[in-house]
């Protein structure tokens, strides 16, 4: 598919979604393309080949999952002294599966922890002993710990109990 077709694609999905550039839209892409799946047939009329790209290439505002991080008992001297994040957690993780807390640990060290010591937090890709985890206010070993998927609105929260958490 042409660059131009992706670019156009995009843009659509964009919360403006100007009338002419769905028309443009239309026009540019070629139909025999699509692999829509929620209709057999090739999409004849513009808003129809609209919903097609929207199923296509899932660019809507779902691509991210609102989520509060909270870190006490110290732990918020790794992450700027800021006890609380309002994030949003990407949907998916660098392989394409869901979001899980795993994925949420791993994030939290690239994008959001300011200090070099991540071994304070993380140890052998998993938080690291001593540091409880709370996910709506529940042990995350009573939700599968690392392997919980990460829902909207979560609350997770990570406490020191080595310093005093």
């Amino acid at each position: 598919m042409n660059f131009k077709y992706v670019e156009l694609m995009f843009l659509a999905t964009k919360p403006t979604r100007s009338r002419w550039l769905k028309s443009r839209l239309a026009a540019e892409v070629d139909p025999s393309s699509w692999r829509n799946q929620a209709s057999p047939k090739r999409a004849s009329s513009t808003i129809d080949r609209l919903i097609a790209v929207d199923t296509l290439f899932d660019m809507s505002d779902d691509a991210t999952i609102p989520i509060t991080i909270e870190f006490s008992g110290g732990l918020e001297i790794l992450f700027a002294n800021q006890k609380k994040y309002n994030l949003s957690l990407p949907t998916k993780d660098e392989s394409g599966e869901p979001a899980t807390v795993a994925f949420l640990v791993r994030y939290l060290c690239d994008h959001i922890m300011k200090d070099p010591r991540k071994e304070l937090f993380v140890l052998d890709d998993t938080v690291r002993p001593g540091i409880l985890v709370l996910i709506n206010e529940a042990d995350w070993e009573l939700e599968g710990e690392d392997k919980y998927q990460v829902q909207k609105d979560d609350h997770i929260m990570f406490v020191s109990t080595l310093h005093g958490g």
